[in-house]
């Protein structure tokens, strides 16, 4: 038997879950993370100035 808290599960879409493994493959790039993280720092207002 394990604790309650440990015994949990989810399920998930195919769709969700190949999403999760891009995200990962994303961010295992340093480069990517970086572009990844300033990209949500950035306002949409700041956005539509670069388009």
């Amino acid at each position: 038997m394990c604790p309650e808290y440990l015994c949990n599960g989810v399920i998930i879409s195919e769709i969700d879950w190949a999403a999760i493994g891009e995200t990962l493959n994303l961010i295992s790039i340093s480069a990517m993370r970086e572009s990844i993280r300033e990209g949500m720092e950035t306002t949409l207002s700041e956005c539509e100035k670069r388009s």
